[in-house]
């Protein structure tokens, strides 16, 4: 197993495999950098990651499938995989991207992951700048999403010093060895 999952990136390359996904997170952002940038910018997840956080994250996933439940009512039928889909998109947005995004958690934020989700194709892969319907969705949706996300930052930074528990809060707060803030190449996607 170690020979697999430790393999150099001359053996064994994430960023060949994860070519994909670059037209979803934007240029300079994880596959499409060096290894040595690409490392460093993973770096951030380990905070988000901590014991702390994850306890968090549990008390989330438990009040958000309770609001979820409340409102089915006594009886009824209800698709389990839809079901399941939406509860696992409002516990991650939550979790990752914070309340404030959270409330501000709509169908139409459903869609633009969704269109994000549909950009990531095996036909991404080899064509991921073809012009058809879903690349030119999952374009605008990441287009909106950063706006969305800039928009929650730059209030965040209005606040200063106001804790936030959540994943945007550790890419705004994460400095690399050099003192350099990695948010707004990640997020913004510059």
């Amino acid at each position: 197993r170690s020979a697999f999952f430790r393999a150099p990136d001359e053996v064994l390359s994430a960023r060949e495999c994860y070519q994909f996904t670059i037209p979803v997170f934007g240029p300079g952002v994880a596959y499409d950098v060096p290894p040595a940038e690409m490392d460093r910018q993973l770096a951030f997840v380990h905070p988000a990651l901590s014991d702390k956080r994850l306890r968090k994250y549990v008390q989330v996933m438990v009040e958000e499938t309770e609001h979820y439940l409340a409102s089915w009512g006594d009886s009824g039928e209800r698709d389990l995989f839809s079901s399941t889909q939406d509860i696992t998109l409002f516990i991650a947005t939550r979790c990752l991207l914070g309340d404030e995004v959270r409330r501000h958690f709509s169908s139409r934020f459903a869609r633009l992951y969704h269109d994000l989700d549909g950009g990531m194709s095996i036909l991404a892969y080899f064509l991921p700048h073809a012009p058809l319907p879903v690349f030119r969705r999952r374009d605008r949706a990441r287009e909106a999403v950063y706006s969305l996300l800039a928009d929650i930052m730059a209030a965040r930074r209005r606040e200063q010093g106001t804790p936030h528990e959540d994943f945007l809060d550790t890419l705004m707060t994460f400095r690399d060895e050099r003192g350099a803030p990695l948010a707004d190449n990640v997020i913004v996607g510059n």
